[in-house]
């Protein structure tokens, strides 16, 4: 057992359930606080790291242009 999921079910005090993922917040992965932890369904999980990833590549592309535009090139 993952120790995200474990501080999860004991904050809980249930056993998670297959379909149930741990998201981090921050997304460190070793950042297992309590605070830092958010219980979601799969297909949610699935979706959030999808937005998550698009704006990534949006804010990436955005940095590109940015400097393209004061550097040159």
């Amino acid at each position: 057992i993952y120790e995200h999921r474990f501080i999860m079910a004991k904050e809980l005090k249930r056993p998670l359930l297959k379909t149930e993922e741990v998201h981090h917040y921050n997304g460190i992965k070793t950042d297992n606080r309590i605070a830092n932890l958010l219980l979601l369904n799969s297909h949610n999980h699935k979706m959030i790291i999808s937005t998550l990833q698009k704006r990534i590549i949006k804010l990436e592309n955005g940095l590109l242009k940015y400097r393209q535009r004061i550097f040159g090139g």
